[in-house]
């Protein structure tokens, strides 16, 4: 649990995510409430004005931004806790 939560730091600390315009929420209830076809998020590398408190973009920018600019990654959710570190510590 501990690499999970240094990995999720690590991930929040050097990106900025939003969530895909073609997302559509379709919930899957099982042992917890999570998204059926997975969650499809826009993220982008954190710079210091995306730091600000209540600095923020128009949706059309940031899709733009992430486009030209960013990464596009699709989080699955994983079956196990290493599959899931091991899934993404290839962003670092």
């Amino acid at each position: 649990m501990a690499e999970l939560k240094v990995v999720l730091a690590r991930l929040l600390s050097k990106f900025a995510f939003s969530r895909s315009l073609r997302y559509h929420h379709s919930a899957a209830f099982r042992l917890t409430i999570e998204p059926g076809f997975g969650l499809t998020l826009m993220t982008n590398k954190a710079d210091a004005d995306s730091c600000i408190v209540g600095a923020s973009a128009s949706r059309a920018d940031a899709a733009n931004q992430s486009i030209h600019h960013g990464l596009r990654m699709a989080l699955l959710v994983a079956q196990s806790r290493n599959a899931t570190v091991r899934a993404l510590t290839h962003l670092f």
